[in-house]
């Protein structure tokens, strides 16, 4: 089953975009969530020495989760927006959106291949619409 809540996290941000709709970073969610965020996680954190309380995953994965899907995004909005700059408050809101989904992804017991791009995607509609960023 973990292949078929892969499937639909990925693509449900991209299903739900309006007809004729660009695509942008929050549309993107599941690709950076788990194509990036994820799996750094995982092959960052398979060599991790600190883990968090009460959990098997580790800090070093956090971060790397982190780093990834800030870099990522970067990448992505360069991608998409090739003749528009982003701007500090955009990037903040890219570094603040990657630091939470990172410690979700620790934190979760939940199916993070299914809950991480929910929560990106929740995340990144709140910056759009309460900080007019991205």
């Amino acid at each position: 089953m973990t292949h078929m809540y892969l499937l639909v996290a990925c693509a449900l941000p991209l299903w739900s975009l309006p007809r004729g709709s660009k695509v942008s970073l929050t549309t993107c969610s599941g690709v950076i969530a788990v194509g990036f965020g994820d799996t750094a996680a995982s092959i960052v954190g398979s060599f991790g020495r600190f883990r968090w309380n009460r959990s098997k995953k580790t800090i070093e994965g956090s971060i790397a989760a982190a780093l990834s899907m800030f870099l990522g995004s970067i990448f992505l909005f360069q991608l998409l927006n090739p003749s528009q700059s982003m701007h500090t408050y955009e990037i903040i809101c890219i570094f603040l959106v990657s630091c939470l989904v990172s410690v979700i992804e620790a934190k979760t017991n939940e199916i993070d291949n299914f809950v991480l791009p929910v929560y990106h995607n929740t995340l990144m509609l709140i910056a759009k619409h309460y900080f007019n960023a991205l």
